[in-house]
C-alpha cells in the first residue's frame, strides 16, 4: 500500500468517525470504530422494526485494521439488514468472541431471510434479488477473511428461515 493510499484511508476513517450517522448512542463494544458501526446498524434496525442483538466480547477485534473492520462489518450488516427487511418478527444476531486457547476470533451472524431462492456463485449463496450488491459485498468480506488467514461459511436454514454466516479470523 502506498503512503498516499494509507493517508486517504485514514482520512476516510476519520471522516466516518466524525459523521453524524456514526455518532455513538450507546456502548455496544469496547472498540470505538466497531461500536460506531454497530450503533449505526442498531438505529437502522430500529427504524425497520428488526430486532438487533449483539454480543461482542472484549478485546476481540483489536488486531484488525480499522479499514478491514469497516469493510467486514458494514458489508456483513448491509447484507443482513437487506435480507431481514420487511419480514415480520425479523432479527439480526451478531456474536464476536475469541476461541479459547487459540489465535482465532469467531464472528457469527444470523439473520432472518425470506428468500429460499438462492444460487451458488463464487463460493457464496445469493438471494436472487440481491445478486449484484451481494457479490460486491461478499467479495469484500472474502478479501478480509483471506487477509487474516480465516475461514468463511454461509448457509441458509430453510426450517428457521435464517441465513447464517460463520467467520474465523486469525489474530
Amino acid at each position: 500500500m502506498k503512503k498516499n493510499d494509507s493517508d486517504k484511508i485514514n482520512a476516510y476513517i476519520q471522516q466516518l468517525m466524525e459523521s453524524s450517522d456514526l455518532k455513538e448512542t450507546s456502548k455496544v463494544c469496547d472498540n470505538e470504530m466497531l461500536n460506531a458501526i454497530l450503533c449505526r446498524y442498531q438505529r437502522q434496525c430500529n427504524e425497520k422494526h428488526i430486532v438487533f442483538h449483539t454480543d461482542i466480547r472484549s478485546d476481540t477485534v483489536q488486531n484488525i485494521y480499522q479499514h478491514d473492520l469497516t469493510s467486514l462489518f458494514c458489508n456483513l450488516l448491509d447484507n443482513a439488514v437487506e435480507s431481514a427487511d420487511n419480514i415480520p418478527d425479523s432479527f439480526i444476531e451478531l456474536t464476536v468472541e475469541k476461541k479459547e486457547n487459540s489465535p482465532f476470533i469467531i464472528i457469527i451472524l444470523i439473520n432472518s431471510c425470506r428468500s429460499t431462492l438462492c444460487m451458488i456463485r463464487m463460493d457464496f449463496l445469493y438471494p436472487i434479488k440481491q445478486i449484484r450488491a451481494d457479490m460486491l459485498r461478499n467479495k469484500s468480506i472474502k478479501k478480509v477473511v483471506k487477509q487474516y488467514h480465516g475461514n468463511l461459511q454461509m448457509y441458509y436454514d430453510n426450517d428457521s428461515g435464517t441465513f447464517h454466516t460463520i467467520i474465523t479470523l486469525k489474530q
